[in-house]
């Protein structure tokens, strides 16, 4: 009832004033509930609108590939069995004409001839690094796979210059061993400045396997594919006639912003730019680089088949999601069509939608002395919170997760539950204070002429640490006052 009404109209007939009440909620209810829902879709749509990128029809030329799935580590010894790295190849046949390995011992010496089932070529790989053990043994490894037919090239190592593992000449060692004992292209693969500043280099092996990934660079998106070509032709322009080969090539879905690398001749503007890792970004990449590879007939490796989450811990959070496929093996985007950073966003906003209709609706229906602003009020802070919950999901939704993970996510999860909890309960408060229509209690003026008339009494009794004992028999002593019309409130101030 608003203020200006006289207090009869509620008093009248109580159970005819509150149906109406009740029945104005509820039209209030079905009318407004459904546009601030609508309006919270309308936000989420906006968020998520789809990109276009030119598709992708074509095999894929090479791609990069190691076999770890979720839980397995080699740092930890813990390798995929034969059986998943067959489903592995059955998958990408048909989708791929050949993969590039990076390691010929632990199981994945098998692959060449797995590969050979499918109609795989393989660029096969021996991991070189401090270990002078392993280094033979992925050596006479490689020496002893290379003959399969579907072998067509070789890989003495992967940036090992780069994290610098060895000196230089050593490296060259291992590669003319190789080049002795292999008949087919034998080099390693290292990023362009390493092959611009070592000629020598270039002179051991027969062809350049570079690695162009213009994220750890910091080039923006718009211009990474552009540099990966750039980069191709310095190294052509430095060694004219010698093969190239990129050996790694792509974009992250996941990561930090990489700020741009300073080189002699940018702008202050360039300088400011970043490589942003996103979903988007990276089937963008992809299909930009791949229509462009193709007209420009370029032997490529992409980066990589499969995400792999032991990265991580040795790259940082980009590290893991590489892949053209997720850890469980399916796409992560389209190669022809829209691009959506969130596919399944419709699904969180349904259910941020849904997790705010309940207390709307019982706010609605309940609180029936507060006025339409306040309830609308109150049904946006509930959409806002519940699109807080799903939000949040969302943003993990495509993450791998350890134990340690998994447990700290559950317990952020669990507190942004209880504080959102807490501020719809302020939020009630403060809607009922700013909004109502009059007070749960209504007062009346003092009728002179009422039989019996009595003036109401308020007894407020604070508390606070007494004991139990005293309290009761205070309150005792008061229900045995000789008065009709009065009220006994404890107040209880934080007692303990």
């Amino acid at each position: 009832m608003d203020n200006h009404e006289p207090a009869s109209e509620t008093t009248s007939n109580p159970r005819s004033w509150r149906h109406s009440v009740f029945v104005r909620q509820a039209a209030f209810l079905f009318l407004v509930l459904p546009l601030v829902i609508a309006a919270n879709l309308a936000i989420w749509a906006a968020f998520n609108q789809p990109h276009h990128a030119e598709a992708w029809t074509g095999e894929i030329v090479g791609l990069s590939y190691s076999p770890y799935r979720q839980g397995q580590d080699p740092t930890q010894n813990k390798h995929p069995s034969l059986s998943e790295i067959e489903a592995d190849l059955k998958l990408l046949a048909g989708t791929v004409q050949a993969i590039r390995t990076y390691t010929v011992v632990r199981g994945q010496d098998h692959i060449p001839e797995l590969a050979a089932q499918y109609d795989l070529s393989v660029a096969a790989g021996a991991w070189i690094g401090p270990d002078l053990e392993r280094n033979e043994r992925e050596l006479q490894a490689l020496i002893a796979l290379a003959p399969r037919r579907n072998v067509v090239r070789v890989l003495v190592g992967n940036e090992v210059l780069l994290r610098n593992d060895m000196p230089m000449n050593e490296l060259i060692g291992y590669i003319e061993r190789a080049k002795q004992k292999i008949w087919k292209p034998v080099s390693t693969a290292e990023p362009p400045h390493i092959w611009l500043n070592n000629p020598e280099l270039v002179k051991a092996v027969d062809y350049i396997a570079v690695q162009i990934l213009p994220y750890w660079e910091g080039i923006p998106i718009d211009h990474a594919v552009d540099a990966v070509f750039e980069r191709i032709d310095e190294l052509r322009a430095a060694y004219p006639g010698k093969p190239i080969v990129v050996s790694e090539v792509g974009w992250p879905s996941r990561g930090k912003v990489i700020p741009r690398r300073a080189y002699p001749g940018l702008s202050d503007a360039e300088l400011r730019t970043e490589a942003v890792p996103s979903l988007v970004n990276q089937a963008t990449f992809m299909r930009e680089f791949l229509n462009r590879a193709k007209a420009e007939d370029i032997t490529y490796y992409v980066m990589e088949a499969f995400d792999q989450p032991w990265k991580a811990a040795e790259e940082g959070a980009a590290g893991a999601f590489w892949g053209i496929y997720n850890a469980d093996r399916k796409p992560k985007f389209p190669m022809a069509g829209s691009i959506s950073e969130a596919p399944e966003w419709r699904f969180w906003a349904s259910l941020a939608a849904g997790l705010a209709l309940v207390p709307a609706m019982l706010f609605m229906l309940r609180q029936r002395h507060v006025r339409p602003v306040g309830v609308v009020i109150f049904a946006v802070l509930t959409q806002l919170a519940g699109s807080a919950i799903a939000w949040a999901g969302l943003s993990v939704t495509g993450l791998y997760f350890t134990w340690v993970s998994a447990t700290i996510w559950s317990f952020l999860f669990f507190a942004q539950g209880l504080l959102l909890i807490v501020l719809l309960a302020e939020a009630i408060e403060f809607v009922e204070v700013i909004w109502t229509r009059h007070g749960e209690r209504h007062f009346k003026p003092f009728d002179e002429n009422a039989v019996n008339p009595t003036v109401k009494v308020s007894i407020h009794v604070p508390i606070h640490n007494e004991p139990p004992e005293m309290v009761g028999e205070t309150l005792a002593a008061l229900a045995k006052l000789d008065y009709d019309n009065y009220e006994v409130l404890v107040l209880d101030n934080n007692t303990v």
